[in-house]
């Protein structure tokens, strides 16, 4: 049995989007952005098919950007990564693919730059799409 993990989450609309990152043995693929109704609490599939999702950001009107943690965790090679969706059914494009185990992000609205915090590393890095 899997268990997901709720890790982030973020105001959109009327809705709430939170990450799962899904338990032991991690399968990749299985973890997912959901969106939550705040009225009905009903809550449905939104960005699918990542590794380790650990972060979202909504775009406006312009799409969003997903963290995963790392693209295999079982992999101890595996680089987290940053991904930009247009629409949440639309093909990912890679923004940055180098982090390692990124924990959670934020944009600077004017340069547009992304501001990662890497857990076992300490640091706080900046990507700038």
């Amino acid at each position: 049995m899997v268990e997901p993990v709720p890790d982030s989450v973020h105001l959109f609309g009327d809705e709430l989007l939170v990450t799962l990152l899904t338990g032991f043995p991690f399968p990749v693929g299985n973890s997912q952005v959901r969106a939550v109704d705040i009225a009905t609490g009903t809550n449905a599939p939104f960005i699918a098919n990542l590794s380790s999702a650990i972060d979202v950001l909504p775009q406006g009107s312009n799409g969003f950007l997903t963290l995963e943690f790392s693209t295999d965790v079982l992999n101890p090679g595996a680089a987290g990564r940053i991904s930009y969706y247009a629409n949440p059914s639309s093909s990912p494009t890679v923004v940055a693919n180098c982090l390692i185990t990124p924990t959670s992000m934020v944009q600077e609205q004017g340069s547009q730059e992304i501001y990662v915090t890497e857990i076992f590393t300490g640091r706080v890095i900046t990507v700038t799409p």
